[in-house]
């Protein structure tokens, strides 16, 4: 089982000045402490036996976040509700208001055995992230290719949950005409390089500039570390792409749920 989402989560946890992981029965939170939902993260902690069994995990996840007054969200693993029928999981998280947002998909390859780009890829300068002025780029480049709020930025950046640890954390931005354009971070966890943040500012897409500076990041961290296994957690959008570089499905896959 690939449970590297929850690893990331609690990577960024352990890093933000104000975060905290808080063990509960049969579920973790690994929370950022920022107004970004999707580091406020909950989750179960092993498979879950029956539909009693996760609607009291549930509830405790819910109870949990209640007095922090923070956007949270509940990322289910697949594998630890496949006992479950699709129907039971949609009615028990929706009996604690919680709705669907998105799924991800587990992917994992060889950063060696990564296939030749399909296409040319451009010729871009990549900068290394160590400052806040190039964090919080990386950040806008994120939050505007999901569309979401640019103020989130400056409460991620205060808790320095991110380019925080430069042995492990390997962000990069991709500037083409001295614009920057691109963004991938690869973050060496559980001996696998884990490829996050990857997002292209919305004015910029479909050139190539997200393979390009994603490779560049692996290239950068595979040297460093001297390992090879690469992991990610696919978004519908993004899936295509690195199917396409050479990325395999697992067949494993976190759902994430936020309240209604």
């Amino acid at each position: 089982m690939n449970l590297l989402w929850s690893t990331f989560l609690r990577h960024a946890a352990r890093q933000s000045n104000v975060g905290s992981i808080r063990q509960l029965d049969g579920v973790e939170a690994a929370w950022v402490h920022s107004v970004l939902i999707i580091n406020n993260g909950t989750y179960l902690t092993s498979p879950a036996s029956g539909e009693a069994k996760l609607r009291t995990r549930l509830a405790t996840a819910s109870e949990d976040a209640l007095p922090h007054k923070l956007p949270w969200a509940l990322y289910l693993y697949g594998p630890y509700v496949a006992s479950l029928t699709s129907q039971q999981v949609s009615a028990a998280v929706a009996e604690f208001g919680l709705a669907p947002v998105m799924g991800v998909q587990v992917m994992t390859a060889g950063v060696h055995a990564l296939r030749p780009s399909a296409r040319p890829l451009p010729a871009l300068e990549y900068r290394r992230i160590t400052t806040r002025e190039e964090s919080w780029i990386a950040f806008d480049i994120n939050l505007r290719s999901y569309g979401m709020p640019l103020f989130m930025a400056d409460s991620v950046l205060e808790t320095s949950a991110y380019f925080s640890d430069r042995k492990r954390e390997f962000g990069f931005l991709a500037f083409a005409g001295g614009v920057p354009v691109s963004t991938t971070t690869v973050i060496e966890l559980d001996g696998w390089l884990y490829v996050a943040l990857v997002a292209t500012d919305p004015d910029h897409r479909q050139k190539g500039y997200a393979e390009a500076v994603m490779r560049h990041a692996l290239t950068v961290a595979a040297s460093e570390w001297k390992i090879d296994r690469t992991s990610l957690d696919a978004s519908l959008m993004g899936a295509p792409l690195y199917h396409q570089m050479g990325y395999q499905y697992t067949g494993e896959i976190w759902t994430m749920y936020a309240p209604a």
